[in-house]
């Protein structure tokens, strides 16, 4: 399981094979279309056994918003 947010954005990045800030827009700095998103929803469900509506995805602009998400359902990450 991901414990810091380090390992986050690393599967973020695995996603879109950039390297990634927390203050990065998924879509102007990373370019993320819908199928990205789709992709890392996916990707976070599996690896934080959570889930995650279309409408919660939909909010995240910064990559900061994925990990306050993530730690909005109780996750710690250092």
């Amino acid at each position: 399981m991901i414990k810091t947010i380090e390992e986050l954005k690393k599967l973020i990045a695995e996603q879109i094979s950039e390297n990634i800030k927390e203050k990065d827009s998924l879509r102007d700095d990373l370019f993320f279309d819908d199928l990205d998103r789709a992709e890392l929803v996916l990707a976070l469900e599996e690896t934080f056994n959570i889930e995650i509506t279309n409408e919660e995805a939909a909010n995240w602009k910064i990559v900061q918003d994925i990990i306050n998400y993530i730690q909005s359902k109780g996750i710690t990450l250092t």
